[in-house]
């Protein structure tokens, strides 16, 4: 068959060819290539893989910005283009980036232009994980020592709001590694529909 013959199929019938071809059953992880071109079976892998974007972590003034990111995703984002990050149907992504100030825990300008992002250009995405890494000062916001503290469960509820934003959203998930999650926090991401 011909790339001309190909083409003639009708839209579904080659959608479903790529499906086969290009989809597979374990996560994709990435690097940053900023020589990514976009085709019409481009949307494909893009909505049915899992994409695992784990963000290097620093701590940038002990106690105070919990980490910071270094613009994986933005990149991602960048390099596949707004159609492809449409496609998009399940992403891992490391939680977004959070402040600790005198008055409690709040996103950063980062952390929240991210979920900004990914609820105007990933309008398709359907699961989303948030992965807490091992540092002691990003899991702490999960921990025993911010029970009760309506800072952190205010900034869930904001979270949940720009997330929520993404009509075709079903699942998110937050896994955090290497360390407990206190009741009240589990508590109050179960009443937001979050699985932990």
């Amino acid at each position: 068959m011909s790339d001309t013959d190909f083409l003639r199929l009708p839209r579904e019938i080659r959608n479903n060819i790529y499906r086969r071809i290009l989809a597979v059953p374990h996560p994709i992880y990435l690097s940053q290539d900023p020589d990514v071109q976009s085709r019409e079976a481009s949307a494909v892998p893009y909505a049915a893989n899992r994409f695992t974007l784990e963000e290097v972590v620093v701590v940038v003034q002990p106690r105070r910005q919990l980490y910071y990111y270094h613009g994986l995703l933005e990149s991602f984002l960048d390099c596949i283009g707004r159609a492809n990050a449409a496609s998009l149907s399940h992403l891992s992504i490391t939680f977004p980036a959070i402040d600790r100030l005198d008055v409690g825990i709040c996103l950063t300008e980062d952390g929240s232009r991210i979920l900004d992002r990914l609820r105007q250009e990933c309008t398709g995405l359907m699961t989303i994980e948030t992965l807490v890494n091992g540092q002691e000062s990003s899991c702490e916001v999960f921990g025993e020592e911010m029970e009760g503290d309506d800072s952190v469960r205010n900034m869930f509820l904001e979270m949940d709001a720009k997330l929520k934003g993404i009509e075709s959203l079903r699942t998110i998930t937050v896994k955090v590694s290497s360390s407990a999650v206190s009741t009240s926090v589990r508590e109050s991401l179960q009443e937001l529909g979050w699985v932990v």
